[in-house]
């Protein structure tokens, strides 16, 4: 009412806003403003430590607790802020750092059930029937394209069994699969493309290409996979796609410079307990990691002359 709003105009005023009064059939409709979930991923792994302590100090929380968000997949670390919060943190992080952005409500969402409660999963089944959503001919456990307004049912009613897991689609990411050559095209501008586009060394070219399939990309995110794979097949490399895991990684190491330093290292990825005196090559993880962690590790273990590779988990852990 009119006494009201001339009220709060005045408290707005003393405290040094400019304000005032209007007639409210002259004013427009006000439209809710657009609001984004955002999510990272962290390109170049060794920018880790300075990514969290960027985003400690840009969300207010803890070191811990911002690790436990980036562990999390996929890795969407705000939810329902302003594109200007969205180019304020992109610009605030290291320049490897990979910031998509997505309207929640315009979504597509995968569902998948991720554990062995058989009953829960039954009852998820009976309840996608209900809203006439077929089951995906891949597998009996994954559920695509799932609305918004279906997706966020079917959370407030499962969530509490720890059976499901929800992602928007729009954070999902790929590896590219170099599968085979074009023959029309000259095998010395195929090389070329390697160089140019991912760096690949000239003298190890011809062990690949004699190799094929090989992954060209290991993690991108699913808007850029179309113009990729065109962009490939453009210059005579013919590609696919592959999703990237959801799951855990086990960690394995095959060549190991020094016992010592290296088992020094894992004890900051994998509890002391459960790490050998000495190190039987090769070794396996004998704990699950997140993606993050097992590329983090990875890099570590490199950086003192380790041979460290991951084998996927099907089973979620």
């Amino acid at each position: 009412t009119k006494d009201i709003a001339e009220k709060v105009v005045t408290l707005l005023i003393k405290i040094g806003v400019e304000a005032s009064v209007e007639q409210g059939e002259i004013l427009q409709k006000i439209e809710a403003p657009i609001t984004f979930d955002v999510c990272l991923y962290i390109k170049a792994i060794e920018d880790l430590p300075d990514t969290i302590g960027t985003l400690s100090n840009f969300l207010g929380t803890n070191e811990q607790k911002t690790l436990e968000l980036l562990n999390s997949y996929p890795c969407v670390i705000l939810g329902g802020v302003s594109e200007a919060t969205v180019i304020a943190l992109k610009n605030r992080l290291p320049k490897n750092v990979e910031v998509n952005f997505a309207n929640p409500s315009t979504s597509l969402y995968c569902l998948e059930l991720i554990n062995d409660d058989q009953m829960a999963h039954h009852q998820v089944r009976q309840y996608l029937k209900t809203i006439s959503r077929k089951e995906n001919n891949n597998t009996s456990n994954s559920y695509r394209d799932l609305s918004y307004k279906d997706s966020q049912a079917i959370w407030r009613q499962f969530q509490s069994t720890g059976a499901i897991r929800l992602t928007n689609q729009s954070f999902e990411r790929y590896e590219i699969i170099l599968e085979k050559l074009n023959e029309e095209t000259p095998l010395n501008s195929i090389k070329e493309t390697l160089h140019n586009t991912i760096d690949m060394p000239y003298e190890i070219m011809d062990e690949v290409l004699a190799t094929l399939p090989v992954q060209l990309e290991d993690s991108i995110n699913v808007s850029d996979v179309k113009s990729r794979i065109a962009a490939y097949e453009s210059n005579g490399l013919i590609c696919n796609k592959k999703k990237v895991s959801n799951g855990f990684r086990k960690l394995v190491i095959d060549e190991i410079e020094d016992q010592k330093e290296t088992i020094e290292l894992l004890s900051h990825f994998i509890p002391k307990e459960n790490v050998a005196s000495q190190l039987q090559i090769p070794w396996y993880a004998p704990v699950p990691l997140s993606d993050l962690m097992t590329r983090y590790a990875i890099a570590k273990l490199e950086s003192i002359g380790c041979d460290a590779s991951f084998e996927e988990i099907e089973q979620f852990v």
